[in-house]
């Protein structure tokens, strides 16, 4: 019958020093998903610039779809998420929220230190959301 407090474990109870055999020992590197999950703990620069031209790049395609929805019409939206959100909760709240959203993932993606990535995803960004909005903009 097991107590309240008492530590159980695959084989059976855990007294205190068995508890020791199933915890890391310090300075010792993780192994598996640990490691690749724990942040770098060092610095990098291309990182830093990568993170903040990400941030930047969806600021700027924030601001170019709320003008451009707002001056033009929800047609010209062409991201089937955001149209719904906006229809749902209204132009403002829904550009805003996605791109939050869309934030705190690029901010968690630094995080780890997959800075490749994250510029593939900035990339991808200028490419297919920002310049078809400044051609729009700039059309008319």
């Amino acid at each position: 019958m097991r107590v309240a407090g008492e530590r159980w474990g695959p084989l059976g109870y855990l007294g205190a020093s068995d508890v020791k055999r199933f915890l890391p020992e310090r300075g010792r590197p993780e192994e598996g998903v640990v490691r690749w999950l724990r942040p770098a703990l060092t610095r990098s620069l291309f990182g830093d610039a990568v993170i903040v031209l990400f941030l930047f790049v969806q600021a700027v395609d924030g601001m170019c779809t709320y003008v451009g929805v707002s001056t033009f019409g929800m047609h010209l939206e062409a991201n089937p998420l955001l149209h719904v959100l906006i229809a749902t909760f209204g132009l403002g709240t829904a550009v805003t929220s996605a791109k939050i959203f869309a934030a705190i993932l690029g901010m968690s993606l630094h995080r780890l230190g997959v800075h490749g990535i994250l510029a593939g995803l900035t990339c991808l960004y200028l490419l297919a959301a920002l310049l078809p909005w400044a051609g729009i903009l700039l059309m008319y």
